[in-house]
């Protein structure tokens, strides 16, 4: 995922740095914000709800010291959608807003977004599509950020595919 996301900011010459822990400072001209990548996945396919997965990541990755409300969490659930519909219980976005919504209140970071890469069969193109929550408490450099670069929007795609992994 982070290649993608490189590709955004160099594309819209955001001015960054690649490190470790976070992945990405985005530097403004206000303030420094930050970008912590991460992935939810399964090794092999599961039955029932597999969204704890996406908590997971989101757990770990905020006892970290890099998680305040300058930092936002991009997480890459293609893997989990796929494992969703091979069970036939594909997960709603409404839902999995409202349930990451409800996880992220118990941490300092400022935002996630959920990252999916689908296959649009009508357009015959790969596309990142997301899902992006803020929280209660996002530093407002971060928010303008955010809502540059990934604008809450709606894209529906009726004909697609989704691979097993980015």
């Amino acid at each position: 995922m982070d290649l993608v996301l490189r590709g955004t900011i160099i594309r819209k010459n955001i001015k960054f740095t690649k490190a470790e822990s976070p992945d990405f400072t985005i530097h403004t001209e206000n303030k420094n914000i930050f970008i912590e990548c991460g992935s939810a996945h399964l090794s092999k396919p599961k039955l029932g709800d597999i969204k704890y997965k996406i908590y997971s990541v989101i757990n770990k990755k905020s006892s970290k010291p890099y998680c305040d409300p300058t930092t936002a969490l991009f997480i890459d659930i293609t893997n989990i959608y796929y494992n969703s519909l091979i069970n036939e219980i594909l997960v709603e976005r409404d839902e999995i807003r409202e349930d990451v919504k409800n996880a992220l209140e118990h941490t300092q970071f400022g935002n996630v977004i959920l990252f999916a890469y689908i296959l649009n069969k009508d357009l015959n193109r790969f596309e990142s599509v997301y899902i992006r929550i803020d929280n209660k408490n996002t530093e407002e450099t971060l928010l303008n950020f955010l809502n540059d670069g990934y604008p809450f929007s709606e894209h529906t795609v009726y004909n697609f595919a989704i691979p097993s992994d980015s």
